[in-house]
């Protein structure tokens, strides 16, 4: 007869697992509350495109008890996490028209505007597709850089992006790079906010930030270098 053997580890994850549990429903309940407070039914949902390909089959439970709760909060995560995937696909079959690198980013934008007077905005593809997705709704961060690099060059630009990530962990994990570990938390913030926009090259605050950890991390290792000759 077999027996189970509960290691020293998996003690400690079963200890935590309550805990875990806990810090993984605590923000998908708050994002409820908070629809839930601004009296956001399914059919809102709908009512988003106006051209009627988004359709609710499932009914606004009544929130009177922990599972219809936690339905109702789960359903409007969805929704948040897949939206911009659905204003990028309205784009697929569209024209490009170049954004000289402006594109991509708001914030570049209003400098390109300061700087020169031109306003590439109205070239992008959210723009195009402003009569049936909005601004106010989420179209992704390959939407938003969609109008700088073309769809081919969104695929090669995500490559570099994944390389860069990876020699970024290596050089924290095998280097204990000190910029490498600023640089990571950014990372995950863009990646997390993948399916929304381009939060980190949108707005001054993330953009520096991005751009000095790259520099200093990309001078660390030559740094020491120059320091033991």
């Amino acid at each position: 007869m077999a027996v189970l053997r509960v290691t020293k580890s998996t003690r400690k994850l079963l200890k935590v697992a309550p805990l875990l549990g806990f810090a993984f429903l605590m923000p998908i309940g708050f994002l409820g509350y908070l629809m839930s407070q601004r009296g956001g039914g399914f059919d809102y949902f709908a009512n988003t495109s106006p051209i009627g390909d988004i359709s609710v089959s499932a009914s606004t439970p009544s929130l009177s008890g922990f599972f219809e709760f936690y339905y109702y909060a789960f359903v409007w995560l969805n929704y948040y996490l897949v939206q911009g995937y659905y204003g990028f696909s309205l784009i697929l079959n569209l024209d490009q028209y170049w954004t000289f690198g402006f594109g991509s980013s708001d914030f570049l934008n209003r400098q390109l505007i300061t700087l020169t007077g031109v306003d590439v905005s109205n070239l992008t593809f959210q723009a195009q597709i402003s009569e049936f997705w909005g601004a106010a709704q989420w179209h992704s961060f390959y939407g938003m850089f969609a109008n700088d690099f073309g769809f081919a060059g969104l695929s090669v630009l995500m490559f570099i992006l994944g390389f860069y990530i990876s020699i970024t962990w290596a050089s924290v994990i095998y280097n204990n790079s000190f910029y490498g570990k600023a640089l990571l938390p950014i990372f995950a913030l863009m990646f997390i906010l993948f399916p929304a926009n381009n939060e980190v090259f949108g707005y001054i605050v993330t953009l520096s930030y991005f751009l000095v950890m790259s520099l200093l991390w990309f001078f660390e290792d030559k740094k020491a270098r120059i320091m033991t000759c």
